[in-house]
């Protein structure tokens, strides 16, 4: 819903198979009536591209309506190893840079989904310590990054000081 010229997704954000949003927005491709098991999704649908979760179609709409809209440069706080944010005006800030975070997936047995080079890198994640050389971003989304801040007005404090104008902090946290 809209609330002060703000998006705000309230629904939870599964990651899971949805199998009903799968064939509703696939069904359509293929008489294949397995197309309600994610051995579908898996054989076919990934390697198409397909939808496949509310969280697929959350990444599809950042992606691709909010983030280009926006016409500037976009932050993603912990990327790890799967960002949500993508494309060439974003960066990205982790406590580790590509490699740790590579070496600490495979220590936990994580997949690499989706590698990028880290921007910029603070060990305990302080953002008042990255020099981005004066750049601020027109969106900062914080994915499951908030919830480990010792300083919660530290951390929106410095978010904010990381925002143009009239910028926009979104946060995905756990339920």
């Amino acid at each position: 819903y809209h609330c002060n010229e703000s998006i705000v997704l309230v629904d939870p954000f599964p990651m899971s198979f949805d199998a009903l949003l799968y064939k509703a927005k696939h069904g359509h491709r293929t008489e294949d009536s397995s197309i309600l098991d994610s051995g579908h999704y898996e054989s076919i649908g990934r390697k198409s591209g397909w939808q496949a979760s509310r969280g697929q179609q959350i990444r599809s709409i950042i992606n691709e309506e909010i983030v280009p809209a926006l016409k500037g440069t976009v932050l993603e706080l912990g990327p790890f190893l799967n960002p949500i944010l993508r494309g060439e005006s974003v960066k990205y800030f982790d406590v580790l840079d590509l490699a740790g975070l590579e070496a600490r997936a495979a220590s936990i047995g994580y997949p690499s989904v989706y590698p990028v080079e880290i921007d910029f890198v603070h060990p305990t994640g302080d953002l008042t310590k990255i020099d981005t050389h004066g750049e601020r971003f027109a969106m900062i989304l914080s994915s499951h990054v908030v919830e480990h801040q010792l300083d919660l007005v530290r951390h929106l404090h410095a978010v904010s000081n990381l925002m143009k104008p009239g910028g926009y902090y979104t946060l995905l946290v756990p339920d």
